[in-house]
C-alpha cells in the first residue's frame, strides 16, 4: 500500500518544532507466502502538520518498539532548487488514528479529549440569509 491514506504506518522517531513534528516511519505490508513484513515505504521523515502535529505532540515519548498508526490524510509535494540543482520531495500527514488492540482505528481526536476530561467545544452556525431564485438564468 505504501505511503498513502488509510495505510498502517510505524512510527520510530519524533522531533518536535513549533508549527510541525518530524516523525521517522515506515510502512510495511505482510507477505502471504513467507509471513513476513515487506518494507514498503521507509522515508528519512515525514512532517506532521496541522491536526497531526498537534495530537503527536500529547502523544509524549515514542516506545522503543515504536508506535502504530493508521494514516488518514496524506500528500507528497515535489519541490526544485534550482540553484542547487536538487529536487525535494515532501511527505505530509494532516491526520491520522490509533488503532486499539483490537485492530479496529480510534480517532486520535477521541483519545485527547479522553485524556484533558475536556468537552469539546460547539460552535453555533449564523443562520444563512435565503438566496433570491433568478427565473431569467439559462440553468
Amino acid at each position: 500500500m505504501g505511503f498513502t491514506n488509510g495505510a498502517y504506518a510505524r512510527i520510530w522517531s519524533k522531533e518536535e518544532y513549533e508549527k510541525f513534528t518530524t516523525c521517522q516511519l515506515s510502512v510495511s505490508k505482510k507477505n502471504k507466502e513467507t509471513g513476513a513484513y515487506d518494507v514498503e515505504f521507509q522515508d528519512g521523515y515525514v512532517t506532521f502538520i496541522g491536526k497531526a502535529h498537534k495530537a503527536i505532540s500529547e502523544i509524549g515519548e515514542i516506545p522503543d518498539n515504536g508506535l502504530s498508526i493508521r494514516l488518514i490524510s496524506t500528500d507528497t509535494r515535489n519541490k526544485y532548487d534550482k540553484e542547487k540543482s536538487k529536487k525535494y520531495t515532501n511527505f505530509l500527514v494532516f491526520e491520522f488514528e490509533i488503532p486499539d488492540g483490537e485492530n479496529s482505528p480510534k480517532p486520535v481526536k477521541q483519545e485527547i479529549e479522553k485524556k484533558s476530561n475536556k468537552k469539546p467545544k460547539t460552535t453555533k452556525k449564523k443562520a444563512e440569509t435565503p438566496i433570491e431564485e433568478d427565473d431569467d438564468l439559462p440553468f
